[in-house]
């Protein structure tokens, strides 16, 4: 994390969902002893995630394609995606928090005095 000029946090590159989630996919497609992955029959299904996820809210391609490959099972999904969501919990405003904390203090020390 680096602090630009006037205090504020640097915008930090992101890495590309595709690529994560083909590191994913990789990592499952070569453990061959693990069970294989199932919904069952009343099982709830929770994306968590920033805009990537998020926008997934507006078109519902995902859960249509798990609703149709699981014709049989009642399968609720619920979409938690929040843009801007951080999942490493970098404090994004303590250093502009800090800087305004000082001009207020010097304002009022300027208004009182």
């Amino acid at each position: 994390m680096s602090l630009d000029p006037e205090g504020l946090v640097s915008p930090r590159p992101t890495c590309c969902p595709l690529i994560v989630l083909t590191a994913v996919f990789a990592v499952f497609a070569t453990t061959s002893a693990a069970a294989p992955f199932e919904l069952r029959d009343g099982d709830r299904v929770v994306f968590v995630g920033g805009s990537f996820i998020e926008r997934m809210q507006q078109h519902g391609y995902l859960e249509t394609l798990l609703t149709t490959v699981h014709r049989d099972r009642n399968i609720t999904f619920r979409n938690l995606g929040w843009s801007g969501d951080n999942a490493v919990e970098i404090p994004q405003f303590d250093p502009l928090i800090e800087k305004q904390e000082k001009r207020i203090q010097a304002l009022l020390r300027e208004l009182a005095g």
